[in-house]
């Protein structure tokens, strides 16, 4: 009888302990799961008030940035020394324009090129950035750009009128410019002292310091800063091969590849969606009205621009391990001990 007795007495230990472990671990296992997911919580709520804010400020700069550029090509457009130019293009009138650009372009510091096209789409006048200084490029190296888009979109518009083209890679001589030198043509009709008009003014905006902004801000986080065009595809992405799609053909577009956070954005201009890729706050840049564009054809120009920040999907309980594994690794061990020892 005393021996059936001690062979019961582990198992009766056993029952006991474990009794007493659930009776331990289970309050505290609770209280641990619901304080993380209190802190989970707000640190969720701080990063999407993080992401908005840079998103808003990424967007007041990108729209400082393109107001300005509006202006400049205004301004151009007045001067008188192109207005002589386009009246009698003399080589002392023509010297003084290549002056005048340069000068402007110098001062600005945004622009990689200026130049002047005749109302066929030939250059006629076109200064280029090279390193700290700005040249004139020589009558044997002017092009026709009479093919290109946004000479098509801007010669029929009103003095006084501006043109953004889409953004996108620079070409030259029908090729993509290497490394790549992403830009934004800002273009308006020229006219003549008499008010005839007598050509166009373009305008390269060099928008690879405009990008960089993303980068600046992006470091290393996950919630990687983004900028997406109005047909879905990155113009920049925290993974280069991945922007400027549309012309590489090596990324597809955001309706391809996250259909339902493509529908909430193109018909809302901000908020937040939840995709089961991840987390998007996102913001809209207008980048031009529609006056201005009604000579175009929509491949030619982005009407909008998506400022968006993304944080990839990440379950709870991955959350919940990274805020407390240590504990829930660590507290069986401890109770196992206390219940050992005491």
């Amino acid at each position: 009888m005393n021996s059936g007795g001690l062979s019961l007495m582990p198992s009766a230990l056993l029952r006991g302990f474990l009794i007493k472990y659930a009776m331990v671990a289970l309050p505290v296992v609770a209280a641990l799961v619901f304080y993380a997911f209190s802190i989970i919580s707000a640190s969720h709520k701080a990063d999407i008030e993080d992401q908005t804010h840079q998103v808003t400020a990424l967007r007041a700069e990108i729209l400082t940035q393109l107001d300005s550029a509006k202006s400049d090509v205004i301004i151009l457009e007045q001067s008188q020394e192109i207005k002589s130019f386009l009246h009698k293009p003399t080589l002392i009138n023509e010297a003084i324009v290549q002056y005048r650009l340069r000068n402007f372009m110098l001062s600005r510091g945004i622009y990689d090129q200026l130049r002047l096209l005749d109302l066929n789409g030939h250059e006629i006048v076109r200064v280029n950035r090279k390193g700290q200084d700005a040249v004139s490029v020589l009558k044997n190296d002017l092009q026709d750009k009479s093919d290109r888009y946004y000479f098509r979109s801007v010669r029929d518009l009103a003095v006084g009128e501006v043109f953004v083209s889409r953004l996108d890679l620079n070409v030259e001589n029908g090729q993509i410019e290497t490394p790549w030198k992403p830009v934004i043509r800002i273009a308006t009709p020229l006219s003549d002292r008499f008010g005839h008009k007598s050509g166009v003014l373009v305008a390269n905006l060099n928008a690879t310091d405009l990008l960089s902004e993303f980068e600046i801000l992006f470091n290393g986080d996950s919630s990687a800063l983004r900028l997406m065009n109005d047909e879905g595809y990155w113009i920049y992405h925290p993974d280069a091969s991945k922007s400027f799609g549309f012309m590489t053909g090596f990324e597809a577009s955001m309706i391809e590849n996250d259909l339902k956070a493509w529908n909430m954005m193109s018909s809302s201009d901000r908020g937040e969606i939840d995709s089961s890729s991840g987390h998007y706050v996102y913001n809209t840049i207008t980048v031009t009205d529609e006056t201005s564009i009604r000579f175009a054809i929509d491949e030619d120009v982005d009407c909008w621009w998506k400022v968006i920040a993304f944080k990839p999907q990440q379950s709870v309980l991955s959350d919940v391990f990274e805020y407390f594994g240590w504990m829930i690794f660590f507290l069986p061990i401890y109770l196992i001990f206390s219940g050992i020892f005491s």
